[in-house]
């Protein structure tokens, strides 16, 4: 059970990197048009 919350844990935590990142990369995008 542990295991599966951790995989899930670091699912969540990746995608929410990703999405950071893609925020990240619009905003410098739109600030140097």
């Amino acid at each position: 059970m542990a295991r599966i919350k951790g995989m899930f844990f670091y699912k969540n935590s990746s995608f929410e990197q990703l999405t950071n990142n893609l925020l990240f990369m619009s905003s410098f995008a739109s600030a140097y048009p």
